[in-house]
């Protein structure tokens, strides 16, 4: 699949998901003076046709000129969101108010930045990376496609983090650790040593309890 970005600013955009997490894109969205048109849900028969205010719509109804924010939460059903749609879209990028990047944040495909955010120099950063409130990464990370960092996770610096991985919520890693793909690193912990591909981490130091 080949996507453009553009950081959000010229509405209206639609948001893909309709979750809590959405809810929250919606709200940074607002803040940030963008007109949010609706929410897109696969199962909207299931579930309430207006959130937030917007309506919720179907994929079957869903205009692939409009810009959209990828609205899934967890990194693997946000992948697979993304292949199912399957063409060329247009995928925004957001920096919430209150988040801080060295990079140009409209570069990046599906980038989500939530308020107190902060990415230092030199940090690469792959497509529908979604960084969750106060989450960081310091000098030269690198955070591989669809990979998430829940509230108040921090890479320390020259942190490697590999695709569709989700970092928990205050984890700590510490410098020069790899994260390999599809892991999860649990909610407090502190990583002290590499994680391989499929592994999850938990615990002060973090110990795998799954591979």
């Amino acid at each position: 699949m080949t996507a453009t970005s553009n950081q959000t600013g010229a509405g209206p955009v639609a948001i893909i998901g309709a979750g809590g997490h959405a809810r929250e894109l919606c709200l940074y969205l607002l803040n940030l003076g963008v007109d949010v048109r609706c929410f897109v849900d696969r199962t909207r028969g299931d579930n309430a046709s207006v959130v937030a205010g917007r309506p919720v719509i179907g994929e079957d109804e869903l205009d692939l000129e409009w810009p959209l924010v990828n609205g899934i939460g967890l990194p693997h059903p946000r992948s697979r969101v993304v292949a199912a749609l399957g063409v060329d879209l247009h995928w925004q990028s957001i920096a919430a108010v209150g988040a801080s990047s060295a990079f140009a944040v409209a570069n990046i495909p599906g980038l989500v930045l939530a308020p107190g955010a902060i990415v230092t120099d030199s940090v690469s950063i792959g497509s529908h990376v979604h960084f969750n409130l106060k989450s960081s990464a310091s000098h030269d990370c690198v955070v591989g496609d669809f990979s998430t960092l829940a509230p108040g996770a921090t890479l320390c610096g020259e942190v490697t983090v590999g695709q569709r991985t989700l970092i928990g919520a205050n984890a700590v890693v510490l410098p020069g650790v790899r994260i390999g793909s599809d892991a999860v690193v649990g909610a407090g912990t502190v990583v002290m040593s590499d994680v391989e591909d499929g592994q999850t981490v938990v615990g002060n130091p973090g110990r795998v309890i799954h591979r």
